[in-house]
C-alpha cells in the first residue's frame, strides 16, 4: 500500500475516533441563560455535578435526558424534554442546555464525510495521474533505448559497408 494510503487511513480511522469521543459533552447542548424548564414531570435526575461539563456528562450518560438545568448553585437537573422557547421561564440562576438535535449533528457529519471523500478521489486521481507518469517516463526510457539501438546498428551497417569498401578495393 502507497504511504500516502496509509496516512490517509489511519487519518480517518483518528477522526472516527475523535468523532465518537465527542458525540457528547458540553459541545452537545445548546446554552439558554437564565432560563429553566418548569414541571418536576420533566426531572429524570438530580446528581452531584461541581460543573456544567459534569452535569452535560451526566446528562449524557442517561438515555432519558434531552436537557438539563445547571443552576449558579451548581445544582445540576436533568430533564426528558427539550422545552420549547415559549415554555421556558426566566430564573436569574438559571442555565438551561438543550441537547443539539442529532440531525444537525448528522447534517455536519455528512458534509465532513463527503468533503473527505473528496479529499479521497483528490488522492486517487493525483495517484493515477502519478502512474501515468511513470508509465510514460518507462516508454521514453524504451524509445530512446530503441534509437540508441537502430543508431547501433546503423553504425555497424556502415562499418560493414567501409569494410566492404576496403576489401573492393584490395
Amino acid at each position: 500500500m502507497d504511504h500516502r494510503w496509509a496516512c490517509l487511513t489511519l487519518f480517518l480511522v483518528l477522526l472516527a475516533d475523535t468523532a465518537r469521543g465527542q458525540g457528547c459533552g458540553l459541545s452537545a447542548f445548546r446554552h439558554v441563560p437564565g432560563k429553566h424548564c418548569p414541571g418536576y414531570e420533566n426531572l429524570v435526575g438530580r446528581p452531584t455535578a461541581s460543573s456544567a461539563e459534569a452535569c452535560a456528562q451526566a446528562c449524557c450518560d442517561n438515555s432519558a435526558c434531552k436537557s438539563f438545568q445547571y443552576s449558579t448553585r451548581r445544582d445540576c437537573y436533568l430533564i426528558s424534554k427539550i422545552c420549547t422557547d415559549e415554555e421556558k421561564k426566566t430564573v436569574s440562576i438559571g442555565n438551561m442546555y438543550d441537547r443539539i438535535q442529532a440531525s444537525k449533528r448528522m447534517v455536519e457529519a455528512r458534509e465532513t464525510l463527503q468533503d473527505l471523500r473528496d479529499v479521497l478521489l483528490d488522492l486517487e486521481e493525483a495517484a493515477e495521474i502519478e502512474q501515468e507518469t511513470r508509465e510514460l517516463e518507462d516508454m521514453a526510457e524504451d524509445v530512446d533505448m530503441v534509437e540508441d539501438a537502430e543508431k547501433e546498428v546503423r553504425e555497424l551497417e556502415e562499418i560493414e559497408e567501409n569494410a566492404g569498401m576496403a576489401e573492393d578495393d584490395e
